[in-house]
């Protein structure tokens, strides 16, 4: 059964109710008869989704889910639909004895979470009857556990069981089980826990006959294999699981999976904790010294909240966590180099786990995670070091930097550690001091990593080094311990991986410098002209800002790059020597300036060049025929006409991670009026960013000619089956989504639309609402971005982003909001007259209608209604309409639909309200049992 929800509204204190009239009054939809909810196991799931989609007999999928709740009135339970609706929760079994109550959300808001529902007596389209509600999922976690090697005198071997602190708490339905990883996953071991009661402190504690300790319940022998083997606490009888079961998730309460570093098992955790790490006990404890113990979260079925501590069964967890600190950082910059390392340090103390904590790596030019290592299952060596770091290192956590250009190689950029969950720390996030246990941010004078120092740091100051440092034989290292967070304890020195740090004077090889006081401002590429001439001293003039204006450009030279078949190469080198920005930070480099410069130019010929680079002559060698190099690179720019990929070697080492500006023939006639043209800066100050580009006239010493909002216009897309919590968190797919969109927009208008068009960005939820602003040069190429847009959604049911693929709905303007009317100034006007026009005709439309029609109104927007319902097939119709978030009290946002004239036959005008205010409003779902 699938009831649509499309033109419906909650009432005024947030409710919607659908029933049956005959069990209850006035429910908001009404059902012919009871019993259209069946017994179970069944699901009841809201899905953002035309009700077209459901017809009878559809297979429940797992996309565009909103909430869902998988339950039984049996003992049956529903293990398809808990893993498409509620994945990785059991389901909801209501109790005989509460035959009269209803499922009631009590514990919390979160949402596919049966956990947060309890049994409470019936109260439709009111608050939930919840201090009298009884918990059907018992707050029982797995608390502490110690694995130890089997021999007649072991006595330390022991589960604990914990309820939270409440005391007393009834273990009736509860059974743990121990699966074999080695033996396919299969059960080895039961115990039933019916009859038993947690301590008046809310413990539970399994453990043998001999322990120092006296268990709550005993076992005669050692119960506990070495593993890789997993604990899972069910509410599911014991008789559910004859010995050799195979592993599941039906009916889980919490699961550990634990084992060893030589023994893991890929198949337990696939089957249970499905993209974490099992938890190791550490070599050192396995002579029953330390267990396992939850520390850093209560949340159920998280393997990255256990870590190796102390005994202390029937008590509280020794939960002291030894503080860990970055030690000691040794990056090279040359592909095919493994020498690089990251040391960690616990002051001396020796064999520290390492468990839950996240090495993060950041970079200034996209100020994202480049990558993200968890550290779970490792420890410090017996003097308190552990190395991250390549082959040619002996590392104790090897990683093949080569691969990726060095492991450090998005300099400038930050080394964060974090302590918690790994799946929170993910490619792509955004930097956070969230959980933040330690930071170092690395940069120089020219090339500062301001905004990392501003989002981790912003009370101490970046390390700026020297230019000796980047060639690979010095390490930024710690030369007083320990305080974390504290670059002032930092020097430069010779590599010392596993070993006390040397550091020279301070003073003389290193100095910090607080980024928001820097004197010497910025220098960048402003401008690269298009224009080339044959036999001229330059392949293309550029020009260049600086602040503050004036400055002196002796120690810069501007590399020319070429890259084609035979590789990627210098083509012309000119030194700036004796050349200054002129009082407005200006300087062109114009072939008549270039005629009396010190250069020296490539064999190849003129017009192969796609790159052209800025550097610190100070910091390296620059020569004749050199590969393409990012020692001393201040800023730089890469860009092709789209034929061929020869540019890849240039835009991978000069300006990672954005992708090398595409100057389609297509696109420079689209603005031929406009020549000449150039590649011009439209925002300031990030370097080796091509996103900061976009095509435009050639404005020498004066302010760029960049894209504004005068000409722009809002639009929106709305991706049906993504998950907003992931989008808000990981601003990286953003990024992404605007490479996507620039590459279908430009292949359709060939206009030079680019990443630096995109402004005023923000994302709704419902499922995710992407909105922006789409800035132009002027009015001409506004219409060409827009209409170029509007074909891509309207050809396309499916975007691809972090090769994942997404659904894509066909609408431009998907939801209501306060930016949406602005769509320029004559997109504005036009609009407002065209509504006036309409609202008109449609007054006339609607008085002769009822005269024809008279007191038939009703009967005829019925008709309407199921006319279009019927002709929409899976395309969800209210694309004309719009909708916006509203906070309902409970916390749970969802998107809700304001209406249109078109959608149920009703004249009203949208009109947006402000999300905060708690309102009624017509819901776009649909709720499918």
């Amino acid at each position: 059964m699938s009831v649509g929800l499309d033109g419906y509204r909650t009432n005024a204190e947030g409710y919607f109710v659908i029933g049956a009239s005959t069990s209850m009054e006035n429910p908001d939809i009404s059902l012919p008869s009871t019993g259209f909810l069946h017994r179970g196991p069944d699901g009841v799931a809201i899905y953002r989704a035309p009700s077209m989609a459901f017809t009878y007999g559809s297979i429940a999928e797992p996309q565009s889910v909103v909430d869902a709740l998988v339950y039984s009135l049996t003992e049956d339970s529903a293990v398809t639909l808990e893993t498409k609706l509620t994945p990785g929760y059991p389901t909801f079994h209501q109790r005989s004895d509460y035959s009269s109550s209803s499922i009631s959300r009590c514990y919390g808001n979160n949402r596919r979470n049966p956990t947060k529902f309890g049994l409470a007596d019936p109260s439709p389209g009111k608050p939930n009857n919840c201090s009298s509600a009884t918990k059907i999922f018992k707050n029982i976690i797995i608390n502490e556990v110690n694995i130890e090697q089997a021999s007649e005198n072991s006595n330390t071997e022991f589960i604990e069981l914990y309820d939270l602190g409440v005391g007393g708490t009834s273990l009736d339905g509860l059974s743990l089980i121990f699966f074999d990883g080695d033996n396919q996953d299969r059960s080895y071991f039961e115990v039933d826990l019916n009859g038993e009661r947690t301590n008046p402190d809310g413990f539970f504690t399994i453990g043998r006959a001999n322990a120092v300790y006296i268990p709550d319940k005993v076992i005669n022998y050692n119960f506990l294999q070495d593993g890789p083997d997993a604990i899972v606490l069910y509410l599911r009888s014991i008789s559910d699981f004859p010995r050799a079961t195979t592993a599941t998730l039906e009916g889980a309460v919490d699961v550990l999976v634990y084992g060893s570093n030589s023994d893991v098992t890929s198949t337990l955790i696939e089957k249970l904790v499905l993209g974490q790490i099992q938890i190791n006990e550490q070599q050192y404890h396995l002579d029953g010294k330390g267990s396992l113990s939850r520390c850093l979260s209560n949340e159920t079925m998280i393997q990255s909240a256990f870590v190796t501590s102390y005994l202390t069964p029937g008590s509280m967890n020794n939960c002291t966590l030894f503080p860990i600190y970055i030690n000691e950082i040794n990056f090279v910059t040359t592909n095919g180099d493994n020498s690089d390392f990251i040391e960690l340090y616990d002051g001396g103390k020796g064999f520290t786990a390492l468990d839950s904590l996240v090495l993060v790596f950041f970079s200034e030019i996209s100020s994202f995670a480049f990558k993200s290592l968890p550290l779970q299952n490792n420890q410090t060596d017996i003097n308190g070091y552990f190395t991250v770091g390549g082959v040619d290192v002996g590392s104790d956590l090897t990683i093949d930097s080569a691969a990726t250009w060095g492991m450090l190689a998005r300099y400038p950029g930050a080394v964060a550690l974090y302590r918690g969950n790994h799946l929170d720390y993910q490619i792509g996030m955004a930097p956070s001091t969230t959980n933040l246990i330690d930071v170092v941010i690395l940069g120089s004078k020219d090339n500062p990593a301001t905004n990392l120092a501003s989002a981790l740091s912003p009370d101490q100051s970046q390390i700026v080094e020297e230019k000796f440092f980047l060639e690979g034989e010095e390490s930024v290292s710690r030369c007083r311990c320990c305080n974390a967070m504290q670059t002032s304890e930092f020097g430069l020195g010779p590599a010392s991986p596993r070993g006390p740090n040397t550091c020279m004077t301070f003073n003389e090889l290193v100095s910090v410098t607080d980024s928001e006081e820097e004197e010497d401002g910025y220098i960048v590429i402003n401008e690269v002209s298009l224009v080339t001439e044959q036999g001229g001293s330059l392949p293309m003039e550029i020009e260049i800002l600086s602040s503050p204006p004036g400055r002196r450009l002796d120690n810069y030279v501007v590399i020319y790059y070429t890259s084609d078949q035979f590789g990627s190469s210098s083509y012309l080198i000119l030194s700036l020597s004796g050349e200054a920005t002129d009082e407005d930070g200006y300087f062109s480099l114009t072939q008549d300036k270039a005629s009396r410069m010190e250069k020296l130019q490539h064999s190849r010929g003129i017009g192969g060049v796609q790159g052209v680079a800025l550097y610190d002559r100070r910091m390296g060698q620059y020569s004749y025929n050199m590969q393409v190099t990012d020692v001393g690179l201040v800023d730089a720019v890469t860009f092709s006409n789209g034929v061929d990929d020869t540019v890849k070697p240039l835009q991978t080492v000069l300006t990672p991670p954005t992708p090398a500006i595409v100057t389609s023939v297509a696109a420079k006639n689209f603005w031929a009026s406009r020549q000449p043209l150039s590649l011009s800066r439209c925002g300031c100050c990030s370097t080796r960013n091509n996103s900061v580009f976009t095509l435009s006239s050639w404005t020498p010493d004066k302010p760029n000619h960049c894209p504004s909002a005068d000409d722009g216009t809002v639009i929106q897309l709305r991706l049906s089956n993504a998950i907003y919590s992931q989008w808000i968190s990981y601003a990286a797919w953003q990024m992404f989504l605007k490479e996507a969109l620039v590459r279908e927009v430009e292949s359709n208008c060939q206009c030079g639309f680019s990443l630096s068009y995109f402004s005023d960005e923000i994302l709704y939820e419902g499922s995710v609402v992407y909105e922006a602003l789409l800035m132009a040069l002027d009015e001409r190429q506004g219409r060409s971005i827009v209409e170029a847009f509007e074909k891509f959604i309207r050809e396309n049911s499916t975007i691809t982003i972090m090769d994942q693929m997404f659904l894509l709905d066909d609408c431009t303007h998907c939801i209501l909001s306060p930016r949406l009317q602005r769509k320029g100034k004559v997109g504005g006007i036009l609009l407002s007259l065209l509504g006036v026009v309409v609202m008109s005709a449609l007054l006339v439309i609607i008085v002769m209608v009822a005269r024809l029609y008279r007191g038939d109104l009703q009967m005829l927007y019925i008709k309407t209604f199921k006319s279009r319902g019927s002709s929409d097939g899976v395309k969800f119709n209210n694309n004309d309409g719009g909708g916006l978030d509203v906070n309902i009290d409970d916390g749970i946002s969802n998107p809700v639909y304001q209406g249109s004239s078109q959608d149920d036959g009703k004249i009203s005008e949208p009109q947006f309200q402000d999300p905060a205010v708690n309102t009624s409003g017509e819901v776009p779902y649909i709720v499918t049992c």
